[in-house]
């Protein structure tokens, strides 16, 4: 039986869910979405991550946690959510039974989710991976779709991450309407290509990025800026 407080009792709060369905709502136009279908994806992923890795309950519970607060400063816009995140998960933990040492580690993850290379802990590792990693279809805002590059992600259909031998492999599965070269201009797909090579790196595996099952990048031609 666990003793302290768990990711299945902070869902329950239903003004966390309020927060981020106000978030989707009135964010005008957005490029991509922050709201509750983004954070149930990023609690996803870093829980079947972690459960490759082997990690143990309680190191889920603390990364799920920080994955379901995560973004909730983007209710006052992009700019220097990260940090409004972290004043809004302490308030929200604040008298919940978790450890100081946890508490810091979850605050930590959210202060550096949007920066890849800033990891601190496996906890911060795989929240900054997982936030990147979700491009698929439903996260495309509004203005997402008229956007060069970006607009490809509608084409995504899911992305797939398993450990296979020594190498951390994350495959894109696209519709044939995919443009990869479209998609590889776009600003922020140097950040989930980085996020997958940095994250790789910290637990100690080699990395491939396929593309419907075909490799796409790996450390041979991925870029460093």
């Amino acid at each position: 039986m666990k003793n302290y407080f768990t990711y299945e009792e902070l869902k329950d709060d239903l003004n966390i869910v309020a927060t981020y369905e106000l978030i989707d709502r009135f964010d005008y136009k957005p490029i991509s979405l922050h709201g509750m279908t983004h954070i149930n994806n990023v609690v996803r992923i870093v829980s079947e991550v972690l459960n490759l890795l082997g990690a143990n309950d309680e190191i889920i519970n603390t990364a799920k946690i920080a994955a379901y607060l995560h973004d909730l400063g983007m209710k006052e816009g992009k700019k220097n959510h990260a940090k409004r995140s972290v004043k809004e998960a302490k308030r929200i933990l604040k008298h919940k039974n978790l450890s100081a040492k946890t508490k810091k580690c979850i605050f930590n993850a959210i202060k550096y989710h949007s920066e890849y290379g800033k990891q601190k802990d496996i906890v911060s590792a795989v929240l900054i991976f997982a936030d990147k990693l979700d491009v698929d279809k439903t996260r495309l805002g509004e203005m997402g779709f008229k956007v060069d590059g970006i607009k490809e992600c509608k084409f995504i259909e899911k992305v797939e991450y398993n450990i296979i031998g020594n190498a951390l492999v994350v495959n894109f599965v696209t519709t044939k309407e995919f443009d990869a070269r479209n998609f590889e201009g776009y600003y922020h797909t140097t950040k989930v290509f980085n996020s997958v090579k940095t994250f790789a790196d910290f637990v100690g595996l080699d990395f491939q990025i396929l593309l419907n099952n075909n490799l796409w990048v790996d450390k041979s031609n991925i870029k460093t800026k």
